[in-house]
């Protein structure tokens, strides 16, 4: 007499642990590592790009894939201490670093200078042939190319790729050898572009270490209409800024969906409507839309693809579109959630990615979760194709993370 078996066939459906494993469906998994579904079929992991470590070892934040004014590819690389520029080979160029002081220019408030490699300078007047530390027309700022715990705000506008990390004031990089100043007022640690606006949020002014610096983890500034390097805000610009004063809680992300902008917080969205008028060009609003109490509870685990937003709230993943908020997370929340538990909440990173490689596209959110005292690091993957979970494991899940999507 034999033995019948109920055949596991496709399609398959990844994790599934929302139900206790007998009443789980068919084609289903209590754990799938390093194993994917694509197109209802179970496929090993693909093959990420080849990656060397950065010269200082450090913790590889954000690679940004950019072009320049004149069509050049860059790779810009954001580290935990330095950041450099990636070509193919692949070769490390760097750090990057921001203009020497030169005695025959004139600077004014807000431009950064470095008179060596680990001295540098902000103006607070200006000045022609005034070589810091000339505490009349300079103060320091902090070492480096912005050593930081935790990940950038990073947007591509115009051949150029702005950031800060709440460390540093803003800076770009135009694909040259040094970086430049965005002048913001202070340092930030998101950014986005909305009707014709460089706009930037929870900020700290002045810069960390320079005197009187202080944050205001509530407030979103905007630049000139056109001009991402001027927020000078007076009767002959249209830069400004406004303190969410309404909400108990701090803004820990902005997203552009369409024609409007999106102020996340740890447990609300706000939404920044552009008006056409010049002295007033947006309208903030509680979105009226959102679920009680969804918001961004982990800052950094918002990622943004065309009119898609994903991001992880308190208890649950979320798809956002504009005005449709769909739980992504329910069939691995309790899964999910037990790898997020020990880990910090600003070392949880959301990315949105159209391929794994250049021959393998896969629309898909990764959340990668850091090594912590009670487990090793791991990435989930969500695929939008067969709304599935999977997740794989790595020495090192942020920098896979970061890399997938690498050009070189």
């Amino acid at each position: 007499m034999s033995f019948g078996q109920l055949p596991l066939n496709a399609p398959f459906q990844g994790i599934v642990d929302y139900v206790p494993a007998p009443y789980t469906p068919r084609a289903s998994f209590d754990e799938l590592l390093n194993m994917w579904v694509y197109r209802g079929r179970l496929i090993t992991r693909p093959r990420l790009n080849d990656f060397t470590v950065n010269p200082d070892g450090s913790i590889i934040w954000n690679i940004v894939p950019f072009l320049d004014i004149e069509g050049n590819l860059h790779n810009l690389i954001l580290a935990s201490n330095n950041i450099y520029m990636l070509t193919p080979g692949p070769v490390w160029n760097g750090p990057l670093e921001v203009q020497p002081w030169v005695s025959t220019l004139t600077y004014q408030p807000g431009d950064i200078v470095r008179t060596d490699f680990t001295h540098w300078w902000v103006a607070t007047a200006t000045s022609t042939n005034q070589a810091p530390p000339n505490a009349a027309f300079w103060q320091p700022i902090p070492t480096g190319s912005g050593a930081t715990g935790v990940p950038y705000g990073v947007n591509i506008s115009q051949g150029r790729v702005y950031f800060a990390n709440g460390s540093l004031p803003g800076l770009y990089s135009d694909g040259e050898a040094t970086l430049k100043s965005m002048f913001t007022p202070g340092s930030f640690r998101f950014i986005a572009v909305l009707g014709n606006h460089m706009v930037i949020a929870n900020t700290t002014e002045p810069p960390p270490a320079t005197n009187g610096a202080t944050d205001y983890p509530y407030r979103v500034r905007w630049s000139d209409n056109g001009n991402a390097t001027n927020w000078v805000e007076s009767a002959a610009t249209s830069a400004g800024h406004q303190d969410l004063l309404d909400v108990p809680d701090q803004i820990t992300g902005l997203a552009t969906l369409g024609r409007s902008g999106f102020v996340f917080r740890t447990n609300g969205i706000t939404q920044m409507t552009p008006t056409g008028v010049g002295a007033s060009p947006f309208q903030f609003d509680a979105l009226s839309t959102a679920p009680h109490g969804v918001g961004n509870f982990y800052p950094y685990s918002l990622a943004v693809y065309g009119t898609i937003a994903m991001f992880v709230s308190e208890d649950d993943v979320w798809s956002f579109d504009g005005s449709s908020f769909i739980p992504v997370g329910g069939v691995v929340k309790p899964r999910l959630f037990h790898d997020i538990a020990d880990a910090n909440a600003s070392r949880i990173i959301g990315m949105l990615f159209v391929r794994c490689n250049p021959q393998f596209k896969y629309l898909s959110y990764w959340i990668s979760i850091p090594l912590t005292a009670t487990s090793l690091p791991v990435t989930w993957v969500y695929s939008f194709d067969s709304q599935s979970w999977q997740r794989f494991q790595g020495g090192d899940a942020l920098r896979q993370t970061a890399i997938a999507n690498i050009v070189i």
